[in-house]
Parts: C-alpha cells; sequence; structure tokens
C-alpha cells in the first residue's frame, strides 16, 4: 500500500515494500532509508532543521534506496547535495507514456526559502552540463502527481535535465551547481 513511516531520529533502518510511500525522517544519523518499490518520497518531519542530507561525504548515498521525491522543507534551513548518478540511481520505477520525460530517471526536489539543493560533478562520471531549466507545465506536474510524484502545493518547479536524468527543482529554494 501507500504508507507513512516515520523515523525518531538516530540509526534509523527503514524499508517499505511496493506502494507509493513517504518516509520521515529527523536528522541524516540513520543506519538506511529504503523506499522499495513504487514513487516513494524521503522528507523531513516538520522539526528538522538545518539537516545537511549530503550523497557525495561519508557514504550517505550508500544509505538511501528508491526515493523520487525528497522534500526538505522540514522546520528550518536545510540542503540537499545530489550528483547526476544519484538521480541515476535513486529511481525504482518505470518509464511510462504520461509525460515527456523517462520517469525511471527522474527526482522532484521539493524544499521552502532558505534550503539549498547543490548539483556536485563526480569524477566517476561526466556529467556534462545540467540544462538551464524550463518551467514544469500544469499538464506534466499534473500527470507526474498521479503517478506519485509529491509537489508543494502552489510551489512552482523547473526541470533540469543532464543526460537520462530529469531533475525537478521548487522554486521556493536555492538551487546551484558546483
Amino acid at each position: 500500500g501507500n504508507d507513512t513511516l516515520s523515523g525518531g531520529g538516530g540509526a534509523d533502518a527503514i524499508s517499505t515494500g511496493a506502494g507509493n510511500d513517504t518516509v520521515l525522517i529527523h536528522d541524516a544519523s540513520f543506519l538506511r532509508v529504503d523506499g522499495g518499490l513504487g514513487v516513494d518520497t524521503l522528507k523531513l518531519d516538520a522539526t528538522a532543521s538545518n539537516v545537511n542530507i549530503d550523497f557525495t561525504a561519508g557514504g550517505l548515498g550508500g544509505k538511501i534506496y528508491g526515493f523520487e521525491n525528497i522534500d526538505i522543507t522540514g522546520g528550518g534551513n536545510n540542503s540537499l547535495k545530489l550528483t547526476v548518478q544519484d538521480v541515476l540511481a535513486q529511481g525504482n520505477t518505470v518509464d511510462t507514456a504520461a509525460t515527456a520525460f523517462n520517469e525511471a530517471h527522474l527526482m522532484v526536489v521539493s524544499g521552502n526559502a532558505g534550503d539549498t539543493l547543490t548539483m556536485a560533478n563526480s569524477a566517476s562520471l561526466k556529467p556534462g552540463t545540467w540544462s538551464a531549466g524550463t518551467a514544469l507545465s500544469a499538464a506534466d506536474k499534473t500527470a507526474l502527481a498521479g503517478l506519485g510524484h509529491q509537489f508543494v502545493s502552489g510551489d512552482s518547479y523547473t526541470v533540469y535535465t543532464n543526460g537520462l536524468a530529469t531533475l525537478i527543482v521548487d522554486n521556493a529554494m536555492t538551487y546551484q551547481v558546483l
């Protein structure tokens, strides 16, 4: 089913099954979180503040599996750092004909003012260049929401692509490429 699970902070190990699941975390000290099959969301809980989720440092990327949506809104200024490989690797779904995007390699990142998404380069894959970005259309937003992707109500989003990877970013947050 479509479940919501909540970690209490600390060394949690959470695995979900099939379905469009949401896993709430309080900090980045978890042991492992696995979204399983479906379009899943990793979300900071409302009290999470000053949390840095960095896929590129300390093996954190090796602790997070199967999340097509990441929401770092939380309760303060939070940050997320990804590489193109992270976007490609997180997808645990198949492509559909619902949008022009390849949903198998698509990630939606949501946040609010004060939150930051950083896209880093990686030595193991030539990341090329993320596109300049285009506005996510209302039709595509509706289609993606129908598949289980989550968006902050009232926020607009920008679509960035890099090869097969598609990253859809909430315009309320800061986005930067290193």
